[in-house]
């Protein structure tokens, strides 16, 4: 039956998506060994993101599976019927197939992205002349805006990449800030985003990188200049 072979075409569509985003897992697992240069790749990634659309995707393949390979008599009865519904299948197919290439292109639209950036950072060390707390029109979430004068009196206002925790900086403070730019930043105002930074305040040196602050012991380069 042709309706049944349109069942067949959704499995293989949702399969192959599948494997698709869980290629997409292993590609975010092996470049930050690769492009050791680009050390904050790793960070970029949303691995979270893949492994909620990888699970769709598995769950939706499996119980098509299921529903068409059941011995079940009332699971089969209820194939059939859905299956000779030819409108019906079209459409669902259709959709399942916009939906399978939308995954597909998050996922790895996302990787490309996080890649760019990575390969993007640049740098300013300056002094801390402002940290305002701001709200994203987005979604309401409430970030800081760090706004740093080079020697040049030349300002940047930026925030913290997403998986960045809020950099504790403070006005006066002696930083020196990796950051991606970004026209497109949220908020509007903002030059970009903050990836890592180093920043000495009353004698005391702080440092975050990939997320995870840290105390720093040894002199830093702010210390050296």
């Amino acid at each position: 039956m042709k309706n049944r072979k349109l069942i067949k075409i959704l499995i293989g569509t949702w399969a192959v998506t599948t494997v698709l985003i869980f290629v997409g897992l292993i590609v975010q697992m092996a470049l930050p060994t690769i492009l050791k240069k680009a050390k904050y790749i790793e960070m970029l990634f949303d691995e979270k993101q893949s492994i909620i659309l990888a699970l769709i995707s598995l769950i939706v393949t499996y119980g098509l599976v299921f529903m068409y390979s059941s011995s079940s008599t009332k699971i089969q009865k209820y194939s059939v019927k859905i299956s000779k519904r030819k409108p019906t299948m079209i459409l669902v197919t259709a959709f399942s197939v916009f939906i399978c290439l939308l995954f597909v292109l998050i996922d790895y639209s996302t990787i490309a992205r996080s890649v760019i950036y990575s390969n993007n950072v640049e740098n300013i060390e300056g002094t801390v002349e402002k940290v305002q707390s701001v709200s994203l029109s987005s979604n309401g979430k409430v970030v800081n805006l760090v706004t740093v004068a080079d020697s040049n009196g030349k300002q940047y206002k930026l925030v913290p990449e997403k998986n960045l925790m809020p950099p504790p900086l403070h006005k006066n403070d002696k930083a020196v800030i990796d950051y991606v730019p970004s026209k497109n930043s949220t908020p509007k105002q903002a030059d970009g985003k903050v990836l890592g930074y180093k920043a000495q305040s009353n004698n005391e040196s702080k440092e975050e990188i990939r997320g995870i602050l840290e105390d720093v012991e040894k002199e830093s380069e702010l210390d050296k200049k």
